[in-house]
Parts: structure tokens; sequence; C-alpha cells
């Protein structure tokens, strides 16, 4: 027969982990040893529902989020609006403030106003293609917010140093530069926003995994 640890040997001879006083350690309540644990049918039941809950849950978070489609797209809808209003804000100051030709390389002596509006509108239908594409990596990619940005941060990067190296005035490419810097940040930010808030993940299921 095989010697019981901290516990006395059946031949009365101690066991190689018998206790040092002679006195026998009783095991933890609900341990692997515990002879009212073994005889427990609840105990066994309790395991077996217990696995099925973590099934369950496995099952329900493995299948993603679901997806507001209306909440997605007002939040792209307002995230245009704050790109064509970062836009025309930056290019009033430009302009009106500084009196610097923006954007280049658009010859100064165009209408101001129309030029300020295309380039507005222009930030707003990218913004609202920036809000399609992470309509989609919603749908494929497990992150993706991260997935977006690295998209439209490069896109930022090319968008801010571009203006740059035109032949125009100094101050209307720095201008120029900030003006699409700022916009770019506003339109990954709104949109990582729209992103977490347009994400449903689905509660707990009715299974209880702690019962």
């Amino acid at each position: 027969m095989a010697k019981v640890p901290f516990g006395p040997h059946p031949d009365d001879a101690s066991g190689p982990r018998a206790h040092p006083r002679g006195r026998t350690r009783q095991p933890l309540h609900r341990a692997y040893r515990c002879p009212a644990t073994a005889r427990s049918p609840q105990v066994r039941e309790a395991s077996v529902e217990r696995y099925r809950g973590f099934a369950a849950l496995h099952g329900v978070l493995a299948a993603g989020p679901q997806i507001r489609v209306g909440r997605l797209w007002a939040g792209g809808l307002i995230a245009a609006l704050c790109a064509v209003l970062v836009t025309v804000a930056g290019a009033l100051v430009a302009r009106g403030v500084l009196h610097v030709p923006v954007p280049v390389p658009v010859s100064p002596r165009v209408d101001g106003l129309a030029v300020s509006a295309a380039y507005a509108l222009c930030m707003g239908a990218l913004t609202l293609q920036a809000t399609g594409l992470l309509h989609v990596l919603m749908l494929v990619s497990p992150r993706p917010v991260s997935m977006l940005a690295w998209v439209c941060g490069p896109v930022t990067g090319i968008a801010t140093l571009a203006p740059l190296v035109v032949r125009a005035g100094l101050e209307a490419r720095i201008a120029t530069a900030a003006i699409n810097l700022a916009t770019g940040l506003v339109v990954i930010g709104l949109l990582a926003a729209t992103a977490s808030l347009s994400a449903r993940w689905p509660g707990p299921p009715d299974l209880d995994p702690w019962p």
C-alpha cells in the first residue's frame, strides 16, 4: 500500500513525509486529497458547470463585438465636421491674421474664401473615407484602432511633410503643414473614440461559471 504523506503508515511505520511530531496533518478543504471533496457530488457538478461557463464565455468573446453602424457613421460625420472646422479656422487665421496664403501651392492671387472652402471640403471627404476604412477594419481586424493608426498616421505624416518641399514661401509652407498635422491628429483621435463607442461587447453568457 502506498504511503500517505503527512500521516502514519498503515503498518504503524512513519512514512517518508510523516509529521516530525507524529501528528497527522489534515488536508485542506476542497483540495484534491480532501476526502470530503472526493466524496461530494456537488463539487464535481460545480467543476463541470464552471468549465461549461468558461467555454461559453470564451465562445462569446471569440465572436467579437457587435458594431453599431449608426453610431459609427454618426461619429464619422462628427469627425468630418471637426476636420472641416479645424481646416477653416486654420486657413482664416493664416490668411486673415498672418496674411499667409494657404494652402500651398495655390497661387496667392486666387480667392481665399473659395480656396479655404475647397480645402476644408477635401479634409471632410478624406475623413469620411477614413470612417469607411475604420468600418472595414472593425469587421476584419482584431485591433481596428491600432490598424487605423498605422494607416492614417503615415498619411498624416505625408500630408504634413509634402507642403514643406514645394516651391512657395516659408510661412505658407509651415502654415499648411501645421493645418494638415492638426487636422490629421484630430481625425485620428475622434475616430479612435468613435470605434470604442460603437463596438458593443456581448454580456456574460447565461451559464454562470461561478455557481
